[in-house]
């Protein structure tokens, strides 16, 4: 395009030197007059189109919003992509977040941007508290925590086990199985046996550990009640009412 752009630029001014001095007719001139214009015309266009195509293929270039590491291949090269498909999983292994289920109790006293530290692995990690998920579990009755972990030296992986220590008022309480927890006219409840008999007993839990749990009496009149020793329903407990006669196997 552009060897016919400078010949047709050529032409035209040699030929007008032509047609002032008569040697060629006006015909003739015009024809290359004309010709040129078609030319500029076409290159015009040309580059039209080729500013819309790089405009399109800066379009479909996608560029990962940071250097990391591809956990998951959605396409393989060559392949067509849907508007809008995923392509891959990458992931930051510099910017790291991990998730902590807390109890109520422990929530409640979280502050953000506090500093912690977190231990995973066989390192040592200072970690940023970003906030409580508002949403919780409703079985478990916990929250999770986001702590955003700094100058990470190894690569994390997910999945991976953390620990923390978080600072907690004391407080005494009796260990039950968790499964003994269960809700009753929205307060947590165990059922005791006493003298073949199920007893329901209103109960405050202090903290989830695992499969265990720390409660104590809720209420002042089951003062007593909850003993060390007594024996709890965590088995079809959520079937069972207060004063229903047990059979102990």
């Amino acid at each position: 395009m552009l060897n016919s752009y400078e010949k047709s630029a050529k032409d035209l001014k040699r030929y007008n030197k032509l047609v002032q001095k008569k040697n060629v007719s006006q015909q003739k001139y015009d024809e290359i007059y004309y010709d040129k214009i078609r030319i500029d015309q076409k290159l015009i266009s040309s580059n039209a189109e080729l500013e819309a195509l790089l405009i399109e293929r800066k379009q479909h270039t996608i560029r990962a919003p940071f250097s990391g590491i591809i956990t998951e291949r959605y396409v393989e090269l060559g392949e067509w992509v849907d508007k809008g498909g995923k392509i891959a999983t990458l992931v930051n292994p510099q910017a790291v977040i991990s998730l902590f289920n807390l109890h109520a109790t422990y929530a409640l006293e979280i502050k953000p941007d506090q500093k912690i530290q977190v231990q995973t692995g066989k390192q040592s990690i200072t970690g940023t508290i970003e906030g409580i998920v508002i949403k919780g579990d409703n079985k478990s009755r916990t929250f999770p925590l986001k702590i955003k972990l700094h100058n990470t030296n190894d690569i994390l992986f997910d999945g991976m086990e953390s620990k923390i220590s978080l600072p907690r008022k004391n407080s005494k309480g009796i260990l039950v199985p968790r499964d003994a927890i269960i809700k009753r006219f929205g307060n947590d409840v165990i059922f005791v046996v006493e003298n073949n008999k199920a007893k329901m007993v209103p109960v405050k839990v202090h903290l989830y550990s695992n499969s265990m749990a720390s409660i104590s009496a809720k209420e002042e009149d089951t003062k007593g009640s909850l003993q060390a020793g007594l024996k709890v329903i965590i088995k079809g407990n959520e079937r069972v009412f207060p004063g229903q006669s047990l059979q102990v196997k």
